[in-house]
């Protein structure tokens, strides 16, 4: 298993969270939106994210249509 790199805002987001911290998918995730929402808004949708198996996506264009 290789080890995930991330942006240092997205490892200190994650940083309490090892769990998820090491998942590839959610630190892309995060980084991915971290720069157009506040820190706590990404932190609950990768948590989400996280917890349905990558499928829910808070923060996606067509999030807001479900």
């Amino acid at each position: 298993m290789s080890a995930t790199v991330s942006s240092p805002g997205v490892a200190q987001l994650l940083a309490p969270y090892p769990h998820v911290a090491n998942c590839n998918l959610c630190c892309e995730y995060a980084d991915e939106y971290l720069n157009d929402h506040p820190g706590m808004q990404v932190l609950i949708a990768v948590l989400d994210h996280h917890d349905s198996a990558h499928a829910n996506d808070r923060l996606g264009r067509s999030a807001a249509l479900f």
